[in-house]
């Protein structure tokens, strides 16, 4: 009962309530580990600019960045902290893993590959890209779009690496 309308053998059923149980347990972990991630933000001193600034006040200016939300920022924070460390813009896309390498063989690109760079911040700000592509009344979402329509092959990858890399620069200009 409350699992299912169609009648279970009573051993689906028990591997059914576990598997909701062990959900329901790792979404009370993840708020958790949430709750504790946001208390230390809020006794940070985050350098933006020429001054220091609360943590709270530092997320909520990069998350005026679109498409970034609470998880995204709190990786570029944990991550970058301070983008005075970066020589310039591009060297802290670099060091994010989104700026684009192309492999050239007798003048003709035979592939495109992404750099190192911080796995963790390139898969968080891929994310934050896809969540962003998918949303046509967002500006950089039709930009996305429209690469899309412009590419044949591996369309919303390379939109998707497009947008992560101008969400970078975004993230290093606010702060």
């Amino acid at each position: 009962p409350g699992i299912s309308p169609v009648e279970l053998p009573p051993r689906v059923r028990e591997l059914l309530a576990l598997e909701l149980r062990r959900a329901d347990e790792a979404e009370q972990l993840v708020k958790h580990l949430e709750r504790q991630a946001d208390d230390f933000i809020e006794t940070l001193k985050v350098p933006v600019g020429d001054q220091l600034v609360s943590g709270t006040e530092a997320r909520a200016l990069l998350r005026t960045v679109p498409g970034v939300g609470p998880m995204c920022s709190l990786y570029w924070m944990a991550e970058v902290y301070d983008v005075r460390r970066f020589a310039s813009p591009k060297a802290a896309v670099a060091f994010a893993g989104c700026d684009p390498t192309l492999k050239v063989s007798a003048g003709k690109v035979t592939q495109h590959v992404r750099r190192g760079g911080n796995v963790r911040l390139h898969q968080a700000l891929k994310f934050a890209a896809a969540a962003l592509l998918r949303r046509r009344d967002e500006p950089i979402g039709r930009w996305g779009a429209s690469l899309m329509g412009r590419t044949k092959k591996g369309a919303w990858k390379k939109a998707c690496a497009a947008i992560a890399r101008r969400i970078a620069l975004g993230l290093f200009h606010v702060q």
